[in-house]
């Protein structure tokens, strides 16, 4: 049985206050004439209470608890990316729990040499990847943005890595890389049609 939210104890134990308040009036009321009135409204009055108080409680019951979703995020201030064509420096990792969740990662590349270089970033969730390529001039910066959905169902991990298009050994500063990973009740990922 699953243990009852606070919030749950409180309505039922309002609940159970109101509902001896009704018969504790029920009985004076059969008790005293005088009072009769005076008993009769409090009893009417707390079982309306604890009938309200139980259309809460289960209409809470019926529609299902409300959670928040987890949120999760990892960040480097910098890295620097030291690579050259075809090798995946792994910039972070995040580990996930069980679940489905929709991933952001999101960062700017710097170039410090005198030279364009081109900078590939992937971020990958399980079999669920998105990858983004972009050109940077000598010291300019441009910003990367990815996006991927994914539900896992063990433990797993995100992972960004990025690459420097490059034959010789090049580098590339990354710069307020971050990944935000925000959890969904399920993930449905469908093809865009036009």
């Amino acid at each position: 049985m699953e243990q009852l939210s606070p919030w749950t104890r409180a309505f039922l134990a309002f609940i159970a206050v109101s509902l001896g308040l009704s018969v504790f009036g029920a009985v004076q009321a059969r008790r005293e004439a005088p009072r009769r009135r005076l008993w009769v409204t409090m009893s009417v009055a707390g079982a309306v209470v604890s009938v309200c108080a139980g259309l809460v409680v289960g209409a809470g019951a019926l529609l299902g608890t409300v959670t928040t979703s987890p949120v999760k995020v990892g960040f480097d201030d910098e890295f620097t990316l030291h690579s050259r064509a075809d090798e995946d420096v792994r910039v972070g990792v995040l580990p996930l729990d069980a679940g489905s969740y929709v991933i952001w990662a999101k960062l700017y590349v710097e170039n410090p040499e005198t030279s364009g270089v081109r900078v590939t970033c992937r971020l990958d969730a399980g079999n669920d990847y998105d990858i983004t390529s972009v050109d940077v001039v000598p010291e300019g910066s441009v910003p990367i943005a990815l996006t991927v959905a994914h539900t896992y169902r063990d433990p797993g991990s995100v992972i960004l890595q990025c690459r420097n298009a490059s034959t010789t050994p090049r580098t590339s500063v990354l710069k307020q890389v971050k990944i935000l990973v925000i959890g969904a009740d399920s993930v449905r990922i469908d093809q865009l049609s036009g």
